[in-house]
C-alpha cells in the first residue's frame, strides 16, 4: 500500500515498509530528471546508499542521508513534466 498526493507536475508518493522495530515505516518516493547524476550526487555529499539503481518498472535507488532519514529517488516519466 501507499499514499499519493499531487500537486501541479509534482507527486509525492509515501510507500509503507515491513520492518523491525524502529525501522523506517515510510520512504518518501521523488521523481528526478536526471537519476544517474542525482545519484552520484547522494554519493558524493554523504548518502548511504541502501539500493543502487535498478530497473523495477523505472529505475530507481534509495538510500538514507546523514541524518537518518532514507529516501527513494526515480527517474520522471517524461508525461510528468
Amino acid at each position: 500500500p501507499w499514499i499519493e498526493t499531487r500537486v501541479g507536475d509534482a507527486a509525492l508518493m509515501l510507500f509503507q515498509l515491513d520492518g523491525q522495530p524502529g525501522t523506517p515505516t515510510h520512504i518518501p518516493f521523488v521523481y528526478v530528471d536526471d537519476l544517474d547524476a542525482h545519484f552520484e550526487r547522494a554519493q558524493s555529499t554523504g548518502a548511504t546508499i541502501i539500493e543502487g539503481i535498478h530497473q523495477h518498472g523505472y529505475r530507481r535507488y534509495i538510500c538514507q542521508d546523514p541524518e537518518g532519514h532514507r529516501w527513494s529517488f526515480a527517474q520522471a516519466r517524461p508525461t510528468m513534466r
